[in-house]
């Protein structure tokens, strides 16, 4: 859903009514992976969209992911620092 929205126009820095972006969705979601691994989402999957479509990488100060996504954000920043 995430590379169709993008693919269609959908802006990333979209604010919704929390006060954040996707960026924000993203880590609050991924934390159901936490609470309930039996109902198992592609978040990962999700974060090489955004990274793909030019999404700057969240500020890890800010941010919590689920521990396979922030490995892949840190990944990110060491081939690209």
């Amino acid at each position: 859903m995430t590379e169709l929205l993008l693919q269609y126009g959908a802006d990333w820095k979209t604010g919704h009514g929390f006060g954040g972006n996707v960026v924000g969705t993203l880590a609050y979601a991924s934390q159901d992976d936490v609470e309930d691994p039996s109902a198992p989402r592609d978040y990962v999957g999700c974060a090489r969209i955004l990274a793909a479509h030019g999404v700057p990488l969240p500020d890890e100060q800010h941010y919590t992911f689920f521990s396979a996504v922030t490995e892949y954000f840190d990944s990110l920043r060491l081939t690209n620092p």
